[in-house]
């Protein structure tokens, strides 16, 4: 990516929250995001904006973003992570 990411997921039904989270290649963690108000069954879009919790753009590296949702009981019920290349 080159600032600014899409990222594509599609949700099972029961789902409270989704948590997206970006650290950096040594897992440190840049940046969280929380999404609760669009958590319906179906498929979603979730930008982040290659800005991290500073408010500093991130630099040209390699990243891991890391994706969990949890029920409305508060179990997480599914994850995933994804290794993203950061290109200036």
């Amino acid at each position: 990516f080159a600032g600014k990411i899409n990222i594509h997921y599609r949700l099972p039904a029961g789902i409270r929250e989704v948590r997206f989270t970006l650290y950096n290649i040594q897992g440190r963690q840049l940046w969280q995001g929380i999404e609760r108000n669009n958590t319906l069954a179906g498929e979603h879009i979730y930008h982040l904006s290659g800005i991290n919790a500073q408010g500093a753009v991130l630099p040209a590296g390699v990243y891991i973003i890391r994706m969990s949702a949890q029920n409305a009981a508060g179990k997480r019920i599914f994850g995933g992570e994804k290794r993203i290349t950061c290109l200036k």
